[in-house]
């Protein structure tokens, strides 16, 4: 007998998970979007807990099939089982995890805390979500801890919980997005919270800024941050509580038990919380080693390996933590709606990624449709994007005939209405560069051949050395900007930007410095303005000042190649 819970966050589930790990029973967590039960066919025998309608229960009828030796072995020891489509492809999958599994890697990662502080865990994530169901509601049954949630699905009332129940023995888990909206929360309120323990932040890439506001607006004590994937149950990186990200997506060191080989295509994880099997396209099948398609970059430290995550390295957009499969909602709404469709992936200051959609073809209301595939790819996923990230227009292809994703970005972004700037979030997929080396936040004057940047320093910016700016600092300012004015002048329809795949500084000349009386500190708003005066196709000339205030700072020219 099997068990399948399906709803959201609920007072009766820690019960029934202890129950039924204690007996060694299957359960598998069902989101309530989903609703492809083949697996079934596998399990003659399951009970349904939770929320089930009708309409859901018929499709849980599968014809039982005969299972192979590999199959039997898995199940055999199997005792949680979780849905996701996130970083080992863009298909819905089943995850099986046995007992091993999950007191590996919550072992390995409980080692970094004073667990004795840990007495309460504060869950954001859901429990269909890997994140919510071992760090939240295993942590807390395994270990006698505390597991606090809001009932339902994620509100305002989440964070007003948290306000009441946070104390200084507390774990807090959450996405980026849920602790974005937990400081607005907080701050509209003018409320101090209660001091607390720790954090979790995973799910997405977390950022310096948002790990400073966790400590100082949410008086966290000592956040960390977690990165790994359902497949690994879910730990595979962790950096540490009270240890502060040298840069965006910081993501600490290997766990222990975890073996982990950078490769060009993603990263590759072996380890004992390595799942016991995934059920894909009809087969259920032992996980051995295990891809996941992320970018990390290896940093050596002191004899171990400190890790960044860079993003993906497949057509995945990760919404706030939710995995949204490109390929695959492009698909369905072409052939619901008969017509073509391509996805982009869009920068959103609170989610961190946010899915946009270009439909071609004949359509006589566009609002209506607009409507359509929003309820359509929330059927298919759980959440219904924003109609304004869906236009209609002719779909941009490469020279090989395929969707030129970068185009799509610049056709959506087009559709906004921009006011006197635009951050350079928006515009990171089109100017590829690593996180952590942009220097500059926005654009904020819009003309031909010209930009203008600023840029707030930061006590960790890398133009800082010694708690002063570097003269050379200035110079990647001045190049920053042109480039990143250059982009948002073509998606503004000023000027086209040049097709160069990379940009570099062919020379510097005529360079003046004058950082005599200034003394630069974090806050302190510099102001970037560049002039491109020839423009010989991929070769630019291009001068540029860097004002603090209205002192001057710097005064360059640059010669900078765009090539193929």
């Amino acid at each position: 007998m099997i068990h399948l819970w399906r709803g959201t966050h609920h007072q009766e589930l820690p019960g029934l998970l202890k129950r039924f790990w204690e007996s060694g029973e299957l359960v598998i967590m069902v989101p309530p979007y989903h609703r492809d039960f083949q697996f079934l066919q596998m399990f003659p025998e399951f009970q349904l807990h939770g929320e089930w309608p009708e309409d859901i229960k018929k499709l849980t009828q599968q014809t039982p099939r005969v299972l192979t030796d590999s199959e039997t072995k898995i199940i055999a020891s199997a005792v949680l089982g979780v849905f996701t489509s996130g970083t080992t492809s863009g298909v819905n999958r089943l995850v099986l995890y046995s007992k091993e599994n999950v007191t590996t890697s919550l072992s390995a990662i409980r080692e970094l805390y004073d667990t004795k502080r840990i007495q309460k865990v504060f869950s954001y994530p859901q429990p269909t979500h890997t994140f919510g169901l071992v760090l939240g509601y295993m942590q807390a049954v395994l270990n006698n801890a505390q597991i606090i949630f809001s009932e339902g699905a994620y509100s305002r009332q989440t964070h007003q919980l948290w306000l009441e129940q946070v104390d200084a023995n507390t774990l807090t888990l959450g996405t980026p997005t849920h602790f974005v909206d937990l400081i607005q929360f907080v701050k509209k309120q003018h409320i101090i919270p209660n001091k607390s323990y720790t954090s979790i932040i995973g799910g997405a890439m977390a950022t310096c800024d948002l790990w400073q506001q966790m400590r100082s607006i949410l008086n966290i004590e000592q956040p960390s941050i977690g990165y790994g994937a359902t497949e690994a149950s879910p730990g595979v990186t962790h950096l540490p509580p009270g240890v502060p990200p040298q840069e965006d997506g910081d993501i600490g060191y290997v766990l222990s038990g975890v073996s982990v080989k950078v490769q060009e295509e993603g990263i590759y994880f072996e380890g004992s919380n390595a799942c016991a099997g995934i059920f894909e396209n009809g087969e259920l099948k032992h996980a051995g080693q295990i891809l996941l398609k992320d970018s990390l970059k290896p940093h050596s430290e002191s004899g171990k390996t400190r890790y960044t995550f860079n993003g993906r390295t497949d057509l995945v957009v990760n919404r706030g933590g939710l995995k949204l499969p490109m390929e695959v909602l492009e698909g369905k709404i072409a052939s619901h709606f008969f017509c073509r469709c391509m996805a982009v992936s869009l920068f959103d200051e609170r989610l961190g990624e946010d899915i946009g959609f270009i439909i071609q073809g004949d359509v006589s209301d566009k609002e209506t449709l607009k409507s359509q595939i929003a309820e359509l790819v929330a059927e298919s996923v759980g959440i219904k994007p924003a109609l304004s990230n869906i236009i209609f227009s002719d779909i941009p292809l490469n020279a090989n005939f395929k969707f030129d994703r970068v185009e799509g970005i610049k056709k959506v972004l087009r559709e906004r209405a921009w006011g006197d700037s635009m951050s350079v979030q928006h515009m990171k997929y089109l100017l590829p560069h690593k996180g952590g080396a942009v220097w500059i936040d926005d654009v904020t004057e819009f003309k031909k051949g010209q930009g203008v940047g600023q840029v707030t320093l930061q006590a960790q910016g890398r133009y800082f050395s010694d708690g002063k700016v570097r003269e050379s600092s200035c110079i990647e300012w001045i190049a920053q900007t042109y480039g990143y004015s250059v982009i948002a002048n073509d998606i503004l329809g000023i000027e086209p930007a040049y097709k160069g795949r990379v940009t570099f500084i062919a020379e510097v000349k005529n360079a003046q410095f004058d950082f005599i009386d200034v003394d630069h500190k974090p806050g302190d708003m510099i102001r970037i303005e560049t002039t491109c005066t020839h423009d010989f196709g991929p070769l630019k000339v291009v001068n540029g000042k860097v004002f603090n205030d209205k002192k001057l700072l710097a005064q360059v020219g640059l010669k900078l190649y765009c090539g193929q």
